[in-house]
C-alpha cells in the first residue's frame, strides 16, 4: 500500500450532468405534502452527489498537479491520498477526515474509495468504482456508489462513456434515492493536458424519491452540452430535461440554444421561470 501526498496526485476531472430535477405540484387538491421549492432543493443536492463521485474518482493522473487553489479543484492539503498502485484492480482512497476546505470552497469529511485498473480514464474499457464511507459535504450527508465504464471511441473517435448511477443524500434528516444512467460523448479538450475547456454531451434518465417518498423521472430530451473546467463558463449551454411525477404537472427545463448564460428556463402548465442553475 502506498501513500501519496496531494501534490503527488493529479486529475481527470470529467464533469458530470447538473441536472434540477424535481416535480411541481398541479393547482388542484392532491394528498403530496411536498413543495415544488424543497423538491428542487433535494433533486439539486442529489446533482452534488454525482459531481462528488466523478470528481474524486478521476484524481490520479499522473500528468497533472490536483491540489490547488483552483476553484475547479476539490481537494486541498488535508485531504491524504491511499493508492495500492501493484494489484489490479487499484484501490485508492481519499481521506478527508473531519473536516477539509476544498479549492471550490465546500468542507468535506469521511472517505471516498475508489477501485480501477487503469488510472487513466481515458484507455478504453476502463472502469472506476466508487463508494461513500461516512462522506459528507458541507452539511449534506451521501451514501451509495457509481460506476463510470469508458466505452471507447465512437465513429468520429470522441471517448465515449456511461455513468451507472445508485446514490443516496441526506440532509436535515431527510433522505432522497437517486437511480439512473447517463451516457456522455467528450467532445472537447480530451487531449488537453492539464485539462481545460472540457465539453461532453450527456444522455440518458434519472429516478428519484423526494422527501415525501414520491417518485419522479428526469429525461434528457434533447441532449444536454456541459461545459466544464473553464475559465469563463461551467454550466449546461443548451439541451432539455423533462420530469415528471404520478400527481403533478410535467416539467421542462430548457438550459439555452448554446450560448453561455448560466441560466435556465424551467415550464409548468404553459408558465415559465428563468433560474440560475
Amino acid at each position: 500500500m502506498k501513500t501519496i501526498t496531494i501534490k503527488t496526485v493529479g486529475v481527470i476531472m470529467v464533469a458530470v450532468i447538473t441536472l434540477s430535477m424535481n416535480s411541481c405540484k398541479k393547482q388542484v387538491v392532491s394528498p403530496k405534502t411536498g413543495t415544488a421549492s424543497s423538491q428542487t432543493d433535494n433533486f439539486r443536492l442529489a446533482d452534488v452527489v454525482l459531481n462528488e463521485g466523478l470528481n474524486n474518482a478521476f484524481s490520479f493522473n499522473s500528468h497533472t498537479s490536483h491540489k490547488t487553489a483552483s476553484a475547479n479543484d476539490i481537494m486541498s492539503s488535508c485531504a491524504i491520498v491511499t493508492v495500492d498502485s501493484v494489484t489490479k484492480p487499484h484501490v485508492a482512497t481519499v481521506d478527508y477526515g473531519t473536516g477539509c476546505l476544498g479549492g471550490d470552497g465546500h468542507t468535506r469529511a469521511g472517505k471516498i474509495v475508489i477501485t480501477y485498473d487503469n488510472a487513466d480514464f481515458r484507455v478504453g474499457n476502463n472502469t472506476f468504482n466508487v463508494s461513500y464511507q461516512n462522506y459528507v459535504i458541507d452539511t449534506t450527508e451521501i451514501n451509495g456508489s457509481e460506476s463510470m465504464h469508458n466505452n471507447g471511441p465512437d465513429s468520429l473517435g470522441r471517448t465515449t462513456f456511461t455513468v451507472t448511477i445508485n446514490t443516496s443524500v441526506t440532509q436535515n434528516g431527510v433522505t432522497d434515492n437517486i437511480n439512473g444512467t447517463f451516457d456522455y460523448t467528450w467532445i472537447a479538450g480530451e487531449g488537453s493536458d492539464p485539462l481545460q475547456n472540457l465539453q461532453f454531451s450527456i444522455t440518458g434518465s434519472i429516478t428519484g424519491n423526494d422527501k415525501d417518498g414520491n417518485s419522479s423521472t428526469a429525461t434528457v430530451t434533447k441532449e444536454l452540452i456541459k461545459n466544464y473546467k473553464n475559465s469563463t463558463c461551467n454550466y449546461v449551454i443548451s439541451g432539455t430535461i423533462l420530469v415528471t411525477e404520478a400527481g403533478y404537472a410535467d416539467k421542462t427545463i430548457d438550459y439555452g440554444d448554446g450560448t453561455c448564460t448560466g441560466m435556465e428556463t424551467i415550464t409548468v402548465n404553459g408558465v415559465s421561470t428563468v433560474k440560475a442553475q
